[in-house]
């Protein structure tokens, strides 16, 4: 049975998941030509990094949040557990995510005929991001609502669990020590 007033989170997630597996298979075969391009750490070091979370936050959203997404969209609110932290932070999440994609913009301007390609993907993934925190995130954060009485604000309280927690620290650590990583590589770039 889903909510009555709830938006369709589950065709929001089936969407979502719709991008993320054509992305991948432009990420793969992208990454294939940055590495065929040369071993100019410039581009093949945000490239690697933004390969890598990028393709791990997909992973991640699939196989945690928007599994328990959709039941909660169907009334069936799963328990507490690592989908909580995944919703709580899925903000700062994309921001890290941004902050890489923006090393990567800026290393894409000395990647020759790569150049354009780089860009749209990395425009396709902002146009993305924009709906996951624009869209899905504010509809979870209704659904939730109307289904717990729960209001949901980022970063507004612990993770459910000490596992989710520790493993929201380990990821938001890797993230933002990448992002300091690849802000530097650029920077001497420059």
């Amino acid at each position: 049975m889903s909510l009555p007033n709830a938006p369709d989170l589950g065709a929001l997630c089936d969407r979502a998941t719709a991008f993320h597996d054509g992305a991948r298979g432009r990420i793969t075969a992208l990454g294939d030509r940055v590495r065929a391009h040369g071993d100019d750490p410039r581009l093949l070091a945000p490239w690697n990094h933004f390969e890598r979370e990028v393709i791990t936050h997909f992973d991640e959203e699939e196989r945690v949040l928007f599994p328990a997404l959709r039941a909660l969209a169907l009334g069936d609110p799963p328990e507490d557990g690592p989908w909580r932290t995944h919703l709580h932070e899925l903000s700062r999440e994309l921001d890290e995510v941004r902050t890489i994609a923006d090393a990567l913009r800026d290393a894409a301007r000395d990647a020759g005929d790569l150049e354009l390609d780089l860009l749209d993907l990395l425009d396709d993934l902002e146009t993305h991001a924009d709906a996951e925190a624009n869209i899905i995130l504010p509809a979870a954060r209704a659904v939730l609502l109307e289904a717990t009485a729960e209001v949901v604000e980022p970063l507004s309280r612990e993770p459910a669990s000490e596992p989710a927690r520790a493993e929201a620290l380990k990821v938001g650590g890797r993230m933002r020590r990448l992002a300091r990583r690849l802000r530097d590589v650029v920077r001497r770039r420059s």
